[in-house]
Order: C-alpha cells, then sequence, then structure tokens
C-alpha cells in the first residue's frame, strides 16, 4: 500500500513495510529503492526548501538533498510514530504524528525544537493558508490553528465527520479537506 508521493524529480512514492519506489520515465515503470533499513512504515514525503522530506514509524524523519538517491536520518527526540511534513512560510518544517506531537525545525532537521502535544488526535493532514495562519488535522475531527508559525495552536470547532488526510486552501478563501468523506468544502477557520 502506497501512503504519498512526491513529485520530486524523480517522482517518489512511499507506503507500508518501508514500501519506497522512484519513476525515471514519468511513471511507465517504477524502481524499488531503499531509504533507510527495515520495513518501518514511510507515511509522508514533503518537497521543501533544502530537499525532500520523509516522515514514518518508529520517530522516522530522513532528508535527502539530492533527489532522493541518498537518504539521511534526521530525527527528533521522539519514538513515535510521524504520519505528516508541513512547510511553513519562513522556510521552517513541522512534522506531526501520534498524540498530537508536532515538532518544527529551521535546518533542515538538524535540530527540532517540539511544538506543544496537541491532545490524543493523530495529526497527518497540514497546510499553511494565504492568511500565514497553519491549520493542522487527522483522525481527531477537529483541527488545530496558530495564526502565525510560532504561534500557539488552538483547537477549533469544524463540521468534520471523518478523518482529514489532505488540506487544501481554495481560491476564494475556503478550505478543502480530503479523507474519508471525500472532498468538503469549509469554511476558513
Amino acid at each position: 500500500t502506497f501512503w504519498q508521493v512526491v513529485l520530486s524529480f524523480p517522482p517518489i512514492a512511499v507506503g507500508a513495510f518501508g514500501l519506497a519506489y522512484a519513476t525515471r520515465d514519468g511513471g511507465a515503470t517504477w524502481e524499488p529503492f531503499h531509504p533507510q533499513e527495515g520495513d518501518l512504515h514511510l507515511n509522508s514525503l514533503l518537497l521543501a526548501s533544502g530537499g525532500i522530506f520523509l516522515a514514518g514509524e518508529a520517530g522516522t524523519v530522513l532528508l535527502s538533498d539530492d533527489g532522493g538517491h541518498t537518504w539521511e536520518s534526521r530525527p527528533p527526540e521522539y519514538e513515535g510514530s510521524f504520519h505528516g511534513l508541513t512547510a511553513l512560510s519562513d522556510g521552517s518544517v513541522l512534522v506531526q504524528g501520534l498524540r498530537g506531537h508536532v515538532f518544527r525545525t529551521f535546518d533542515t532537521g538538524r535540530t527540532w525544537c517540539p511544538v506543544e502535544s496537541l491532545g490524543p488526535a493523530l495529526l497527518n493532514a497540514g497546510l499553511q493558508l494565504g492568511s500565514g495562519r497553519i491549520i493542522l488535522g487527522g483522525t481527531a475531527r477537529w483541527a488545530f490553528v496558530a495564526p502565525f508559525p510560532g504561534a500557539a495552536f488552538s483547537r477549533v470547532p469544524l463540521p468534520l465527520t471523518t478523518a482529514v488526510s489532505v488540506w487544501m486552501e481554495t481560491g476564494d478563501g475556503h478550505l478543502l479537506s480530503l479523507g474519508e468523506a471525500g472532498a468538503v468544502r469549509l469554511p476558513a477557520p
């Protein structure tokens, strides 16, 4: 099972039990590769300033600064699983996961600062809106919003009935939640 694809060059797909593939011919063929030893789930990819981040089980955070050819371990001091990565406008990156744990890096994962735990939620979806606000969500059926990078997150009620996999902002300033319920249009928090 694949969890996520990043459109880097080459495009990369990762998933369950260490599954990782890359294509160099537009998806006609896919070649397996091994960003790390073992068969831990690889849950999220992010193409950001500084390279490609990969997050997964057991505190896994990897970085490739050469298009996915080589990977270096850059984990925060946390052994729980990570399910999402979010790029912010100030160049920092968030990694979020089990039990509401969120960490932030300004230096491509060399150092990480913990963000307050946001409760028992599994957080996988993250987005910085055009307004600068940051929204995180996942299986808890609510959202956590910070007004700008570095600010505290607050729990915000949204009319969500199922888990969220991805947030998107529409051209007219609404929020699109993609997940178990399909695509659901929501007011911006």
